[in-house]
């Protein structure tokens, strides 16, 4: 996973996952504290997933639970499981670092397939 797939990722985990995950230096947002189950704090446990788990999460979502499945594209996806993958031990500076992520779009289609 290369260093441009994770400054990608960083940009979209930033606008669709760290409200609820929060990141290093960043906490959850206070309606995420009240969801059940409570998600986890993605930097000190994405070191327990592989890429490929992280990947299915995000596209398939956790039943029963609020994640839900998300619409990028797969490349997208991989891009957010490439930055996942780099948060255990990240810094906050190197987190604060990264790009804004006012420019990603999220696209939450929901169609069922043909």
């Amino acid at each position: 996973m290369t260093d441009a797939m994770v400054a990608a990722g960083a940009k979209r985990y930033k606008a669709m996952c760290q409200h609820c995950h929060g990141g290093p230096g960043v906490r959850k947002s206070e309606w995420a504290k009240g969801m059940l189950p409570q998600q986890p704090h993605l930097p000190e446990v994405a070191s327990e997933w592989k890429a490929n788990e992280v990947y299915w999460l995000a596209k398939h979502g956790v039943r029963m639970s609020g994640m839900p499945a998300f619409g990028p594209t797969d490349d997208q996806l991989w891009e957010i499981a490439a930055f996942v993958k780099r948060l255990p031990g990240m810094t906050q500076d190197t987190y604060a670092s990264f790009e804004n992520s006012s420019e990603v779009t999220v696209s939450m289609d929901r169609s069922l397939p043909e």
